[in-house]
């Protein structure tokens, strides 16, 4: 495991699933041994009320609407289904404040900016609100409906 993953400041959860990304599988408890063994003061700040404590702040946000969280989920791909071609790409919008999922609609396509920006609009049109932020990833995707939001807000 590389000295790297404590600069990023990777916990258990974290090293136990790029490992298991690459297909390799240990038990959490074996995890949190070896990390303990090799790098163990790296470890101790992880931990609340350490003097070198990771600086954590609470999320902010000021009422539902204000943030909203979007993205594309492909969990449900022809690999993941193994029903041959079939895939139910869905793309949905998380309100932080609240944790409620708002819009979630399975597409025949999540990788398209105007598919993206048109469900955006959508999303808008159902509920007449336009998120103060919209939070994505920098896929190409959201182009369209970032420029929507944008024109909107």
């Amino acid at each position: 495991m590389p000295r790297s993953c404590w600069e990023v400041k990777w916990g258990v959860a974290q090293v136990h699933q790029r490992l298991a990304n690459q297909g390799t599988l240990v038990k959490r408890d074996e995890i949190r041994q070896i990390l303990h063994d090799h790098f163990d003061t790296e470890f101790d700040a992880r931990l609340v009320g350490s003097k070198d404590a990771i600086n954590c702040v609470p999320l902010d946000c000021l009422r539902p609407w204000h943030q909203q969280h979007a993205d594309g989920h492909e969990k449900l791909s022809a690999q993941a289904l193994r029903m041959g071609d079939i895939t139910l790409p869905i793309y949905a919008f998380k309100d932080q404040f609240s944790t409620f999922v708002p819009y979630m609609r399975c597409l025949p396509n999540v990788r398209l900016s105007n598919v993206i920006g048109h469900v955006f609009l959508d999303l808008v049109e159902e509920y007449g609100c336009v998120p103060i932020q919209l939070t994505t990833d920098k896929g190409s995707e959201v182009g369209d409906m970032v420029r929507c939001q944008e024109r909107l807000r």
